[in-house]
């Protein structure tokens, strides 16, 4: 979960975006001066085993768009920067403050980024759009060979 624009007082909260839980929070500035919170976001329980966890970050800024921000941390680049910069203890994964100064962002001005949002918005309708006629093809392809395999297609 990505938001951006948290001003002051709770920047996570019960019933932000639907998870009743969240835990482990942590704040840093980096180094444009924006200011990144991040914690777990627990999806289905507060406890530290089992259920769904997974990370939720918020950002105030005026120089980078979130999703923007979203899609580059979640692309084949950005995993990549964060798995550089992780490291491991007990088995729950860390990053270091060091750690986030030395991810490296590719960061165009905002104008590029709302852009990219754009464009990255449209593909993604396009592909919805393209696997919805995919499933009604597959649905008539299976009709016609159920007629065809039960000998209505061909009677004499």
């Amino acid at each position: 979960m990505f938001r951006e624009d948290f001003l002051e007082g709770t920047v996570f909260y019960p019933g932000l975006e639907g998870s009743p839980y969240y835990r482990i929070p942590s704040l840093a500035k980096l180094l444009n001066g924006n200011l990144l919170a991040a914690c777990d976001q627990r999806l289905e329980t507060e406890s530290d085993w089992g259920g769904l966890i997974e990370p939720a970050i918020r950002i105030k800024t005026k120089d980078i768009n979130v999703r923007y921000l979203s899609y580059y941390i979640n692309s084949i680049y950005g995993k990549n920067q964060l798995l550089q910069n992780i490291k491991t203890s007990a088995g729950q994964y860390t990053i270091s403050r060091n750690g986030l100064d030395n991810i490296e962002i590719l960061y165009p001005k905002r104008e590029m980024q709302n852009y990219f949002e754009r464009v990255f918005n449209r593909v993604e309708e396009e592909k919805k759009k393209l696997n919805s006629s995919l499933a009604k093809l597959e649905i008539l392809f299976n009709a016609l060979m159920q007629e065809a395999f039960s000998g209505n297609l061909f009677k004499d």
